[in-house]
């Protein structure tokens, strides 16, 4: 009798902090989750975020802030993962931005995908342009070198989609001087296909 009463008053306590956990402020949860990750603290980040996605399933912006908070512990998988979930209902420059540096490095067409979807979002970022424009260069360059083929239409059918960095590099730098020496990458880029 004693361990049933002490069960079925766990139980309540339970379900009352996951009702008065639902109710929260979203603006709150995403506030807490955020000072987390500004300060560096992504275990704890990754802690609040999942208690609140176990209690709503639905707390996609929760995912995100999860996934930043992976992607910062260094857990690419769990990071992507989380991002996806995150962009079907949030489709944030923030979030596309993480999950292009938590994909394979090697999947080139993603992180140009991504890095597209962020600049769509928010073309004032010259960190985006900049990271588009070297995906593309490191695609060029490690794809026609692996072929010994430095023709730019046989890299482009390689990889899966077309290859430009100089506009990229250009805006970063029209963006923010702190980008200029990418135009020497362009110049590269320039002759490489020769």
């Amino acid at each position: 009798m004693k361990i049933t009463f002490s069960l079925a008053w766990l139980f309540m306590l339970i379900a009352v902090a996951l009702s008065a956990q639902k109710g929260t402020d979203t603006k709150e949860i995403v506030s807490q989750a955020e000072a987390y990750i500004q300060t560096g603290n992504y275990t704890k980040a990754i802690e609040y975020c999942t208690a609140n996605i176990i209690s709503n399933p639905e707390a996609y912006y929760c995912y995100g802030l999860r996934g930043i908070a992976h992607f910062h512990k260094t857990n690419a998988a769990h990071a992507y993962e989380d991002l996806s979930i995150a962009l079907q209902h949030f489709p944030t420059e923030r979030f596309f931005y993480y999950r292009s540096r938590t994909r394979n490095r090697n999947n080139y067409k993603g992180i140009f995908q991504d890095l597209s979807e962020a600049i769509a979002i928010n073309p004032n970022n010259p960190r985006y342009f900049y990271d588009r424009g070297q995906v593309q260069w490191k695609a060029f360059i490690e794809t026609a070198t692996r072929h010994n083929n430095f023709n730019l239409e046989f890299v482009e059918k390689r990889v899966g989609f077309t290859l430009n960095p100089c506009p990229d590099f250009e805006q970063a730098t029209a963006l923010s001087k702190e980008y200029g020496k990418t135009l020497e990458l362009c110049e590269r880029f320039q002759v490489a296909q020769l």
